[in-house]
Parts: C-alpha cells; sequence; structure tokens
C-alpha cells in the first residue's frame, strides 16, 4: 500500500532535512545531510536552495555548511508561544512590576525581530513599545542584545552580514554596522545585561536578562523599560539585580541547568 508520504516525495524529504538538522548539535555540510539521509545531492543542493530562499535553512559559505534558519526556528517558537511559555513567563513579568514599580515584559527571538508574548504595565507609567504582539528589531532593543550576546559569533554574523540589516528606530541608533555590533556585545557580555537608551523610544531605556532552555540556548529576555532621566544608579542595579534573579528562575521553569547561572 502506497503510503501518504511517498505520494510526495518532494515534501517527505524536505521534512527529513529540517528533522536531521535540527537533531544537530550546530551546522552540517550537504555531504554530510545527502549522505546521513541518501538523498542524491543534485536533489539535496535543489532542496538546500528553496529552503535557504524560503528562510528554513541557514548557508554560511564561509564554512560550507548549512543550519537551521530562522524560519524554522520561528515555527519551535510558534509553538511554545501559543501557550506554555506565556504562562511560565507571565507570573514573573507581573511579579517584577510589582516590586519594580516599572513596566516588564518577555521577549522571544525570531529572526532578526523580537516578538513581545507577555508585558505588564506599571501604574503611573506611560506605556512602551513592548506590548504583546509587538516585533522590533533584535539590534535595538535590549532582550534582543542579550539574547545576541549569548548566540555563538558565527550565527551573529550570518543574521548580520552587513550595514543592511541595521534597521533604525530613532536618530539615536548608535549599532549601525556589524563591527558596532560585536562591540556592543562585548560590553553586554561583561555587564551581565543588555541595555538601551532611546534606540526604541526617546527619553526611554531598557534593560534586559536572557532567558535559557533546556539545551543552554538563549530564546528570550525578561526586560524592563523606564523613563531614564529620572532614573537613578542605585535603583537600576535594584532592577538588574531582580531581573537576573527572575530570568534565572524562568530559566530553570524551562529546565535550564543551574549551573548557567552561578
Amino acid at each position: 500500500m502506497v503510503s501518504q508520504a511517498d505520494r510526495a516525495p518532494a515534501a517527505r524529504q524536505v521534512l527529513q532535512v529540517l528533522d536531521y538538522l535540527g537533531s544537530r548539535q550546530g551546522p552540517v555540510s550537504a555531504s554530510g545531510v545527502a549522505t546521513a539521509l541518501g538523498i542524491p545531492r543534485s536533489s539535496l543542493y535543489q532542496l538546500l536552495a528553496v529552503m535557504t530562499e524560503q528562510g528554513y535553512v541557514l548557508h554560511l559559505p564561509d564554512e560550507r555548511k548549512y543550519g537551521l534558519g530562522p524560519k524554522a526556528y520561528q515555527l519551535s517558537l510558534a509553538y511554545t508561544r501559543q501557550d506554555p511559555l506565556a504562562r511560565i513567563a507571565r507570573p514573573m513579568v507581573e511579579q517584577l512590576v510589582d516590586e519594580l514599580k516599572e513596566n516588564c515584559a518577555f521577549a522571544l527571538r525570531s529572526g532578526r525581530e523580537v516578538f513581545y508574548i507577555a508585558s505588564e504595565r506599571a501604574r503611573f507609567r506611560p506605556s512602551t513599545a513592548a506590548q504583546e504582539g509587538v516585533r522590533l528589531p533584535l539590534h535595538l532593543t535590549a532582550s534582543g542584545r542579550a539574547i545576541l550576546a549569548h548566540m555563538p559569533q558565527s550565527q551573529v554574523d550570518a543574521l548580520y552580514p552587513s550595514a543592511d540589516q541595521f534597521e533604525q528606530l530613532t536618530e539615536d541608533g548608535t549599532i549601525r554596522t556589524p563591527k558596532a555590533l560585536r562591540a556592543e556585545l562585548e560590553r553586554t557580555r561583561e555587564r551581565g545585561y543588555g541595555f538601551e537608551e532611546n534606540a526604541v523610544l526617546e527619553d526611554r531605556a531598557t534593560v534586559a536578562c536572557v532567558v535559557k532552555d533546556h539545551l543552554g540556548v538563549a530564546i528570550g529576555a525578561l526586560n524592563t523599560t523606564y523613563f531614564a532621566p529620572r532614573m537613578s544608579p542605585e535603583h537600576l542595579q535594584t532592577i538588574v539585580r531582580a531581573l537576573q534573579q527572575g530570568a534565572r528562575q524562568v530559566s530553570l521553569r524551562l529546565g535550564a541547568d543551574p549551573a548557567l547561572f552561578a
């Protein structure tokens, strides 16, 4: 009896490629994929070309390897954000708002964007751009910078190969080149949290701490946005400590290794 998969061999091969790439620890060569799956190289290169064009596969030409692309990552996040992650993150966001009296949110990465799946406005605080369902450029937001700082540099370089990818929302955006991004991510790692001021909204600043999953992958960040001119250094440190503790708790709920936050 002919199965449904046998009636659509190309579709079956596409799913096999995605499954295989998802099972690897990092990008792999096309020859390795062809050998593992038994797909002729000519057919595989055609599949990879289409999948790369559509964003489901990412080609790293310098390494001559292929990995999962942002669209594949977005699909995985689409599954989690529909319920479990929001349920885990929302109580922490609400707790942080009660504790800090500032607007807080939880954001996930999708390609070169962050999107917000949980947000809470503090009493007497103006609304911010970090609203549920909103997407913002990854490199401009504190959450995006916190996430990028914990990604392999090769992945960051693949996302931002040239200055063309650096969209700006205000006149104060300082990250406009891959070199500037690398410098900011180094500062982020040294600080231990992501930070932006005036890059998304004038007179607003945001700090964010990364959240990791059970594989140790940086999938999102908890963040707090505040009115920059009135923030004291002492209260900023209070915010950072609260976000770090909150991000650790959410990460542990997702199965992250406690040693990652030691």
